[in-house]
């Protein structure tokens, strides 16, 4: 079961974008931030995760600001949660 975790408000077709984008790329959670808004293939403000790597797509790459940061390492969170990430790889990469 996918898990998705909204920040701010969510419009209908943005929500609908990132469930049909969580559902291709078979991840199993995903966050959007809350200056959400449509994209080409994920939403503007959307970050997957998938077995084995999180994709930021939807945050970009260079351009991720303090509140995608903070949603990012939210995310990281829960990862290492599930058993997806642990957590000496978190510290490793100097997120937590």
């Amino acid at each position: 079961m996918v898990k998705l975790i909204t920040f701010g408000e969510v419009e209908g077709e943005v929500r609908n974008q990132m469930l049909s984008a969580l559902e291709k790329s078979k991840a199993d959670y995903g966050v959007l931030c809350a200056d959400n808004h449509l994209g080409y293939s994920v939403p503007v403000g959307g970050v997957l995760a998938i077995e084995g790597g999180i994709c930021v797509n939807g945050v970009g790459y260079w351009e991720l600001l303090e509140q995608e940061i903070t949603m990012l390492t939210f995310l990281l969170m829960i990862l290492n949660d599930a058993g997806l990430v642990s957590i000496s790889v978190l510290e490793d990469l100097d997120i937590l």
